[in-house]
């Protein structure tokens, strides 16, 4: 876009030098259009159309089609030569169109320079004359009609000085049709008549607020506003509901808050791992190695009728023991011997949850899973010892897929941590373990800092009716895992008092072994794991595969499923 010109060299009576002084060959009598007066517009009339010798604004949208004459430049124009007491003019890029320049339809151009320069556009009048060399480089990279890229100065409203003054005016901010010395002198500065661009008023831009007028407070405010609505969806409404919940037992009546161990074979949540491992505690060579419990003849009864109902009676839907001590030789096996039955068995810390004796508050249930089942999950009760008032047997015994041996322990409101004094609560377990004399084996568990209650092996001995030997107390290599989980399997979920995010939080976990009994790691000598692990890395990788054939994998041969090895 066309420029204002530039600032002229100071000298003269005005400050400025005398016209004949910048350029000898312009002529310096008075014009012969001195006292015209510029075309009259009629109302409604467009300013871009050229009238007489008037030109109005390029910019202006409502311009006439079609070819016409160019009223501004294509480059920045030369240095204007003023004579003192005149108004300035500039010829048009072609030099072939004088445009008269006046504030409104009563003004009326007095002194003209006949002579003035060109190759710029501006608020005086353009007459026809000679073109001097530019004396100032243009402000823009690229310029003029059809500018790409243009800046501040290479605009509408172009740079300038006011005579007799050294400050100039940033950005012009001046119409093409008007007299800005003058005009704005006058208090009277006015866009023309037809120009329908926006037109800043520079009397204004400095005053009130600044840059921060009505519009950018508006904006801000709106900004600030939407802000605040986003905070308060979602960080106050959850904290303000979260507290706000009636119910201080409301995370053990719906989610599945955990802390429970698992042998180091089975890896919890890769279904591959668990499929044949878990939750058999079995060291020995019989019908409980095979799956259902359950020989090709279909014996023995108990394991067809002694289940769920659900299950028609068939007590187990286990797949057999995977790694069974009826492994054949050479077969895969995690060692030490094929001889070694090996699982991944289960003895859980505490799982809590609602009630299930009638108390209006929370229960602690602390478990050990077996596998194969004793008939009808039945377990010897006379081998437990329950040590707190509030420690009951869980009448919950088992299913399809695992025998069950739990207690439950009430839960102080203080153990959850929206009720007004929350504190943490100690839980823990102790076993022991022996292959050797499995009998020996015993588990201890610890509610609230107290003893809660106990069992030895002789609650998983031998049954007669399902053709099983004794279970053991697990001597794998143990995993801890500390989880809050949500299932319909371990409890109803009650969606209206179901309030997330939920949390478990613990402050410390401490493992004790014995003197002379520590066994630190996961691939212990007497119990190795580590190979077999690697050597079905798929599995134990992909939380996607359900059953060991998934990963691409088989049972091994054993002599109760498959004949003498």
């Amino acid at each position: 876009m066309a420029s204002w010109p530039s600032r002229p060299e100071q000298g003269g009576d005005n400050g400025y030098h005398d016209s004949q002084t910048a350029y000898a060959n312009v002529p310096t009598s008075p014009s012969p259009m001195d006292n015209l007066h510029p075309p009259v517009r009629s109302p409604g009339s467009s300013s871009n159309n050229v009238r007489g010798n008037y030109v109005s604004s390029p910019l202006n949208p409502n311009a006439a089609t079609g070819p016409g004459p160019r009223s501004r430049p294509g480059s920045w124009g030369p240095q204007a030569a003023l004579e003192p007491g005149r108004t300035g003019a500039s010829s048009s890029s072609d030099n072939s169109q004088t445009s008269l320049n006046a504030k409104d339809d009563k003004d009326t151009i007095r002194n003209v320079v006949t002579g003035a320069v060109g190759g710029g556009y501006g608020p005086y009048a353009n007459v026809r004359g000679s073109f001097a060399p530019p004396a100032h480089n243009r402000f823009s990279t690229l310029s003029s009609v059809g500018s790409v890229v243009s800046l501040t100065t290479d605009s509408k409203y172009p740079s300038m000085y006011f005579p007799n003054s050294n400050t100039p005016v940033q950005g012009g901010f001046f119409p093409y049709s008007d007299t800005p010395h003058i005009d704005y002198a006058t208090n009277s500065f006015t866009p023309d008549d037809d120009d329908a661009l926006h037109d800043p008023d520079p009397r204004k831009m400095n005053d009130g607020m600044g840059p921060m007028n009505w519009r950018g407070v508006l904006n801000l405010s709106l900004v600030f506003l939407i802000v605040v609505a986003l905070l308060a969806l979602f960080a106050g409404y959850p904290i303000i509901s979260y507290f706000a919940h009636d119910d201080i037992y409301f995370l053990g009546n719906n989610v599945w808050p955990a802390a429970w161990t698992m042998g180091n074979l089975g890896r919890p949540g890769y279904g591959a791992t668990t499929d044949g491992t878990w939750p058999y505690t079995y060291n020995s060579c019989d019908v409980g190695v095979l799956p259902n419990q359950t020989r090709a003849d279909m014996t023995p009864e108990a394991a067809q009728t002694s289940g769920k109902t659900k299950t028609n009676g068939v007590l187990s839907y286990l797949p057999g023991q995977r790694v069974s001590a009826c492994t054949c030789p050479g077969e895969d096996h995690p060692g030490p011997d094929v001889s070694v039955g090996r699982s991944a068995p289960e003895i859980d810390v505490f799982e809590a949850e609602r009630s299930k004796t009638g108390g209006p508050g929370g229960q602690t249930s602390q478990s050990s899973q077996y596998a194969p089942f004793n008939d009808a999950y039945q377990y010897n009760t006379a081998a437990t010892t329950l040590y707190l008032p509030t420690t009951y047997h869980n009448t919950f015994l088992g299913s399809g897929t695992q025998q069950s041996i739990s207690s439950l322990t009430d839960m102080d409101e203080t153990w959850f941590e929206n009720s007004a004094t929350p504190t943490y609560a100690t839980y823990g377990l102790e076993f022991y373990g022996d292959d050797k004399n499995p009998q020996n084996g015993f588990i201890n568990w610890v509610a609230g800092g107290q003893r809660s209650w106990g069992l030895t092996a002789d609650a998983f001995g031998a049954d007669t009716l399902t053709e099983i030997s004794q279970r053991t107390v697990s001597t794998e290599p143990m995993s801890i895992i500390l989880n809050l989980g949500i299932s319909e399997g371990f409890q109803a979920v009650d969606t209206s008092t179901l309030t997330l995010p939920a949390h478990l939080r613990f402050d410390y976990v401490r493992v004790y072994q014995r003197k002379g009994q520590t066994s630190v790691g996961c691939d212990p000598d007497d119990h190795p794991t580590a190979k077999y692990i690697n050597d079905h890395i798929e599995a134990y990788t992909n939380a996607n595969l359900t059953f060991w054939k998934d990963a691409g994998f088989s049972f091994p041969r054993n002599s109760q499923k498959d004949g003498p090895c």
